[in-house]
């Protein structure tokens, strides 16, 4: 008589319920990304973290997961993302562009809700699913990481629309 593994048939029926980045989420790749690395904590004209109170913060960060579910394509449609491609003129601004962001930035911002905008830069297209490798007319290495133009990377907090203040 053979006798039933109680722990390995329950081992391998979790298994079967995992989610599968390939079967379950087909959409995954096209969910937009958020990076903060480029962060500004208020030094040129937006807000740091800690300017914000606790209801604006965790409204921001709903508001991120929820945009986080979507490309930034799609936001765009949604009139929720707006590619600027450039920074903004003096009298438009009442913000500084910091110095360490690439030149080749495209401007964009989400507006969060009411005045509040979330702003950062984006990578050109041409850019995209390429390496440096592959910019510098060199072939791809193996271990070489890709741009990705659906990533938003975050620079300014911006709590009084004052980014792109002509912006309507």
């Amino acid at each position: 008589m053979i006798q039933s593994n109680k722990r390995k048939s329950a081992f391998i029926e979790g298994k079967k319920k995992e989610t599968c980045l390939l079967s379950l989420n087909p959409d995954i790749a096209q969910r937009c990304k958020f990076n903060f690395s480029f962060f500004d904590e208020g030094l040129h004209g937006g807000q740091d973290f800690s300017d914000w109170n606790k209801a604006e913060l965790v409204d921001l960060l709903k508001k991120i997961t929820q945009f986080s579910g979507n490309s930034l394509e799609h936001w765009t449609r949604q009139k929720r993302f707006t590619n600027y491609k450039t920074f903004p003129r003096s009298r438009d601004t009442e913000f500084k562009c910091p110095l360490n962001i690439p030149h080749q930035a495209e401007w964009a911002r989400f507006r969060i809700g009411g005045k509040i905008r979330l702003v950062g830069f984006v990578i050109p297209g041409e850019f995209n699913q390429k390496t440096i490798s592959e910019m510098n007319g060199k072939a791809r290495k193996p271990s070489e990481y890709i741009f990705c133009c659906n990533t938003l990377y975050v620079v300014f907090l911006d709590k009084e629309h004052r980014f792109w203040k002509t912006e309507r």
